[in-house]
């Protein structure tokens, strides 16, 4: 078996999954193929792009992680361990800088050390031994970490199992024997892979059919994770006829937000004017406030259609504040200028 990969331009990369799919089945439209997505809304989002273009079918859409937990999953939880969860690390991680704080003493007991030294262990969990090894021969503050990190690990691994538990058993498992279910497998646009994915990719590889598909933008620092991928999975950079178009970059200077929304409201239309698709645009901000509300306002009474969070929340929306209102009133009687309060901010 094999990995292979092809290079897209972002706008060809759902065309390009879809004829890798259909490259993955051959002559039989059943033949099962499960795709990993980056992400779980990228997974519903891909689907219903397939299912617009034709349909799909026996098509499973899983995250990789997710996809090494249903292989995985079953042998760490039959030997009696359970998912690792934040609070459980937390903890762990106090208590080893109780008994031994290093360095870290005087901080040790402050809730931004746990946290940091949290996602550190996490990193370094999934980064895999090679990479803790280099850590370990750059500086003593690195081995410092790779010392907590390791006695956290000492003190959870026999009752729970974390990502690159799941990696790691996932990786053993498909070395032993084909997983039932899966015979093809398509990476769409994998994002940054750490050190055991990539060893769970590569054991798959083994095995059944990889096939990559991966975008290139143009852009040095979009696309290293794809030129990282590429070089670390052993695989010659695929030939491609990507043309990369770049697009100018224009700096408006405007007297306030609400003026700047206004004026990034309106280039919004000028490019759907133009032909561009309302969800092929995106609207970014610095800050949520204050330009979560404005951009809200100004898209909904510009009749734009928009998805995202919106900038008000929901105890400031008319009916959620009515029955908040009503919680706070008096139960022991309803006094006339507390029910004319009430109604006053509602249409009655």
């Amino acid at each position: 078996m094999t990995i292979s990969a092809a290079l897209v331009a972002p706008s060809e990369a759902l065309q390009a999954l879809a004829s890798t799919i259909a490259e993955a089945k051959g002559a039989d439209p059943l033949a099962p193929v499960t795709v990993a997505v980056p992400t779980n809304t990228c997974g519903v989002m891909t689907r219903r792009a397939l299912g617009r273009a034709g349909g799909i079918a026996a098509v499973d859409m899983v995250t990789l992680n997710r996809l090494a937990e249903l292989i995985g999953g079953p042998e760490l939880a039959a030997a009696g361990r359970s998912p690792m969860s934040t609070p459980v690390v937390d903890l762990a991680i106090g208590a080893v800088l109780a008994a031994e704080p290093g360095p870290f003493g005087p901080v040790a007991t402050h809730p931004s050390t746990v946290v940091a030294l949290r996602e550190l262990h996490g990193e370094l969990r999934l980064a895999g031994p090679a990479a803790r090894s280099r850590l370990a021969a750059e500086s003593a503050r690195g081995r410092q970490v790779l010392r907590v990190s390791g006695a956290v690990t000492e003190r959870l691994e026999a009752s729970w199992y974390d990502e690159a538990d799941l990696y790691a058993a996932a990786t053993a498992a498909v070395q032993r024997a084909v997983p039932d279910g899966l015979r093809s497998l398509v990476l769409h646009l994998p994002q940054e892979l750490s050190g055991l994915a990539l060893d769970f990719v590569r054991a798959l590889g083994e095995v059944i059919e990889v096939r990559l598909v991966m975008q290139l933008t143009g852009n040095a620092s979009s696309d290293a994770d794809t030129d990282t991928i590429v070089d670390a999975l052993g695989l010659a950079r695929p030939a491609h006829d990507v043309t990369i178009d770049p697009r100018p970059t224009a700096i408006v200077s405007t007297t306030d937000a609400d003026d700047e929304v206004r004026t990034a409201v309106r280039a919004v239309l000028d490019a759907a004017r133009a032909g561009t698709p309302f969800e092929r645009i995106a609207v970014l901000w610095p800050a949520q406030r204050p330009y979560a509300r404005l951009v809200e306002h100004h898209l909904t009474n510009a009749d734009i259609p928009w998805n995202g969070r919106p900038g008000t929340t929901v105890n400031e929306r008319l009916a959620p504040r009515l029955v908040l209102d009503l919680l706070d009133v008096d139960r022991r009687g309803l006094r006339r200028r507390n029910l004319f309060d009430l109604l006053a901010d509602v249409p009655a």
